[in-house]
């Protein structure tokens, strides 16, 4: 009797730990690679997902990752997480995989890894918040430790698949690899809105994400299921390594508002007709909310397009939101399209604003190379930044958009391509202090296209737009653009056509640097060490019976100390005077120096400006030759005022007995610096050390058969 009461207890008591609620730390490997050797609390991702599933969760719960994982059929993960934190992890110091079988041929979610449903069923949703997939072995670490791998396999199933209600979820510091060869949707990371139940607060950080299977592979798709009137918030993308062979890298459906940033896209589209994009903003909601697209790198875009379609092509980000959504695009590195060929209806472009929405576009830096494989072009288009509809016939959206501090280059030499596109007449077009660069070698470049008629120059294209009055046309210098590098290098760094508007509220660059809050560079990268602080408008040099006169003028100063005049004959520059600078100054000034040094021959000037920590550029050089009439006595003192000495030189029209004199201002007589001495004609100095004498006001007399000039001193101690 003992015995059978003894049973009964022990089975109650297993059955009771066997459904306890799920709190703390477990382990899930293979057999002894648990801490110190022993043998983990699950031996699959599935049983560990069963296992919350059916006994719930209590408090924050840890599954960690002691060894390769391979999952013979697929798992769900549908719990009531009461507020707790589900995270899954590689344990301290494992590098570790995760390799789905696909044993389950065909599921009402298409997904490896379901999150919102214990049955891969959309009849038994669950609302699952608070999970983390973290792939790194370390605390707060961003290696990337865990590798997730889908089969190679034809059906259409993504790897992470989130539906419906669940929020608060992170993925991070993952490898995942999308091998389906389905040429339907499917990707590493899909999140899926079903009958209004939307996956919110969103964070998509430091993965590499790999679709480069199938022509249907997407680098992180957010989709719907059955018709919806709400979209997914609070979506965060950043810092993604993502390589896409299907036609978009991040292709946000049904999403309300989002940043994305920091971005590194890539693609390998197969596809013979496709309309092809990094990351691609379609279907909004009513609903208002706000884009941020920033600090992303393209690169590497490849596209096959040798088959014509509605619409084939590539667009780095693309904008087909309606209003009242707003996007801001802004410090993205846009360049590497490559195709084989393009056909009818191929649009190849950096940014379009296709819809309704507002689109704020500001210090992106685009590039488009010499696709060399370009062979039947039709009527297709290649541009910078285009303001058009979707449709195949386009159009003039609706929205506004606002071009401001962009550089867009063209290194295309055949093909016809446009700066920026303007089809149409329809919404508000604001564009200005843009650099539109295309190669001059090719005729068919224009920098824009307005009112259906191409326009060739710049200013053409100001003239008929009456936009970009402030922009520039100017080549320029980057680190590498043939690999995406394009941040500015060579004479473009100091460059001060280069000088963008800071009013648009952009504050930093591609890198974080900040910006120069007066005088930002155009374009992704601000060159903190090469800073755009004096705006010479004009710099000239002019002969007069004294010597030269030069006379140059800033349009804004920023901490500009002053410029050091220079001066060579034959390439050996020296320093002749300085003139103080104004500071710092948003309006004009006005500057002069006479070099009265000089006799007749030729002379080279240049200004060294100096910032008051010590750095300094270069003016262009101005030259003049130097014929002097002797006409005249004359007499001039530089510096004026001074301290202790200053040079007084003057311009004896014959030769002559010479008197030069310094008197102090009740008339007495302090220095006899030449007396009664024969000279030549033409142009003489004589330094006046004034060290022993008070601060005050001098007088100098210069005499000279029986001609006489005066000119005041003034010495500051």
């Amino acid at each position: 009797m003992k015995k059978i009461i003894t049973a009964v207890f022990l089975t109650i008591a297993l059955t009771s730990i066997s459904f306890a609620q799920l709190s703390g730390t477990y382990y899930v490997g293979a057999a002894g690679t648990g801490p110190g050797g022993t043998d983990p609390d699950y031996s699959s991702l599935k049983a560990a997902c069963d296992a919350a599933n059916t006994s719930g969760i209590s408090g924050n719960v840890t599954f960690y990752i002691t060894s390769d994982l391979t999952e013979s059929v697929n798992v769900d993960l549908g719990v009531n997480t009461n507020g707790h934190t589900l995270l899954f992890k590689p344990y301290t110091g494992v590098t570790a995989s995760i390799n789905f079988q696909d044993g389950i041929t065909s599921q009402n979610i298409d997904g490896h890894f379901v999150i919102g449903s214990p049955t891969h069923s959309n009849t038994n949703l669950v609302q699952t918040d608070n999970i983390i997939i973290d792939g790194s072995n370390s605390v707060s670490g961003n290696t990337k430790d865990l590798t997730i791998n889908g089969p190679v396999t034809s059906y259409q199933r993504s790897v992470i698949r989130i539906y419906g209600n669940n929020n608060n979820i992170s993925i991070k510091n993952c490898a995942i690899n999308d091998y389906s060869s389905s040429s339907s949707s499917n990707s590493p990371i899909q999140l899926t809105v079903y009958s209004n139940l939307a996956p919110d607060n969103i964070t998509i950080e430091n993965n590499t994400l790999n679709a480069t299977s199938g022509n249907g592979g997407i680098g992180i798709y957010f989709s719907y299921s059955v018709p919806v009137s709400v979209g997914m918030t609070g979506i965060t993308i950043k810092d993604n390594i993502i390589t896409h062979r299907g036609t978009k890298g991040i292709m946000c459906n049904y999403v309300s508002d989002a940043n994305i940033y920091g971005n590194q896209i890539s693609a390998n589209l197969q596809l013979a007709s496709g309309a092809g994009a990094g990351i691609y903003l379609t279907t909004g909601t009513a609903a208002a909310g706000i884009f941020n697209i920033y600090n992303n790198k393209f690169s590497n875009l490849q596209f096959l397009n040798n088959t014509a379609g509605a619409s084939n092509g590539y667009i780095a980000i693309d904008n087909t939101l309606a209003s009242p959504k707003i996007v801001n695009i802004y410090n993205n590195f846009i360049t590497g399209f490559t195709t084989t060929s393009a056909v009818s209806n191929s649009k190849i472009y950096g940014i379009r604003h296709a819809s309704s929405s507002t689109t704020n576009i500001y210090f992106n830096t685009i590039v488009l190379p010499d696709m060399t494989n370009m062979t039947t072009f039709g009527t297709s288009y290649i541009a910078g930044i285009t303001f058009a509809t979707a449709a195949t016939n386009e159009a003039s959206p609706s929205g506004t958009i606002n071009i401001k501090n962009n550089i867009i280059i063209s290194d295309e030499k055949s093909m016809k391509i446009w700066g920026i596109r303007r089809v149409g007449t329809g919404g508000t077009f604001l564009s200005d202090y843009n650099n539109i660069y295309l190669d001059t070698s090719n005729d068919s470049n224009f920098v824009g296209y307005w009112n259906n008629a191409d326009q060739k120059s710049l200013l053409n294209w100001q003239l008929s737009s009456s936009k970009d009055a402030n922009s520039v046309s100017k080549a320029v210098n980057f680190v590498d653009a043939a690999n995406g590098d394009l941040h500015l290098t060579g004479s473009s760094l100091g460059d001060h056509d280069l000088i963008g508007d800071p009013s648009v509220g952009i504050t930093t660059d591609i890198d974080g640097q900040t910006r120069n809050a007066t005088y930002p560079y155009m374009g992704a990268d601000e060159s903190i060490t090469n800073p755009l602080p004096v705006q010479l408008t004009s710099f000239t040099a002019n002969a007069s019976d004294n010597g030269v006169v030069l006379n140059w003028t800033t349009a804004t100063e920023v901490n500009n100390y002053g410029f050091e005049i220079l001066r060579s004959t034959q390439n050996d520059w020296e320093k002749i005077g300085f003139v103080q600078g104004h500071g710092n100054s948003n309006s004009p000034n006005d500057y002069t120096f006479t070099d009265a040094d000089v006799t007749n021959g030729s002379y080279t000037y240049r200004l060294k400006q100096i910032d008051y920590d010590g750095t300094f550029t270069y003016s262009d050089e101005v030259s003049v030759d130097v014929n002097l009439a002797l006409g005249k006595l004359s007499l001039d003192v530089y510096p004026n005022p001074f301290n202790p000495s200053t040079t007084l030189g003057f311009v004896l029209p014959k030769a002559s007995r010479v008197n030069l004199t310094v008197y102090d201002i009740t008339g007495q007589k302090v220095a006899e610096l030449i007396d009664n001495e024969m000279m030549e004609a033409g142009y003489h100095r004589h330094v006046f050390n004034a060290g022993v004498l008070a601060s005050g006001i001098y007088i100098s007399v210069l005499q000279a058969e029986g001609m006489q000039v005066v000119k005041k001193l003034q010495l500051l101690k």
